[in-house]
């Protein structure tokens, strides 16, 4: 059996909001992603000081109508490959 590669890369959308709890642990089981992009909804928490010791893109998000076209997170991927999940 030969062995089968992918070369595919792989962009991660991290949804959070005052999740400063479990940021750490969240960044730390994606580690295959290439690329992570937090999506910044205003946390009232430390969440963005503590996401920002990560290589991550925080993308501020001041209309929450992002999350229903998802479109635009393809505009904001390097990567054609997309994975959207919660830290929760």
């Amino acid at each position: 059996m030969s062995n089968i590669t992918n070369t595919e890369k792989i962009s991660v959308f991290a949804l959070s909001f005052n999740e400063v709890t479990n940021i750490d642990f969240f960044f730390e089981s994606i580690h295959f992603a290439d690329e992570i992009l937090l999506l910044h909804f205003h946390s009232s928490d430390k969440l963005i000081e503590t996401a920002k010791k990560f290589n991550i893109r925080i993308i501020d998000v001041k209309n929450k109508e992002i999350l229903t076209q998802q479109k635009n997170f393809l505009d904001f991927s390097k990567n054609d490959t997309v994975l959207l999940l919660n830290t929760n």
